[in-house]
């Protein structure tokens, strides 16, 4: 029996059709039990599926500078709305 595999992306819920999730872009974080309860995890270990790269995280912050050296900064917004 002969299985094909076939890319997925998925729709991002609200976007427009053309918009999908890569998996270029795609990350497994892994979040450790917080040392006391009803603390937010807040330490782990991502890593970035298609390279295989890997850090471990105490804090959002750490989180997030790994994934803007993987896919580079988040685009600022702009909220200008003309009332």
């Amino acid at each position: 029996m002969k299985t094909s595999l076939k890319k997925q992306t998925t729709a991002i819920e609200g976007a427009s059709p053309a918009r999908t999730l890569s998996t270029d872009r795609a990350f497994v974080v892994h979040f450790h039990l917080p040392d006391v309860e009803n603390q937010p995890p807040c330490a782990g270990r991502i890593e970035h599926v298609p390279t295989g790269r890997t850090r471990h995280f105490e804090s959002w912050p750490e989180l997030i500078e790994f994934v803007a050296q993987i896919i580079g900064p988040a685009p600022e917004t702009h909220s200008s709305r003309k009332e």
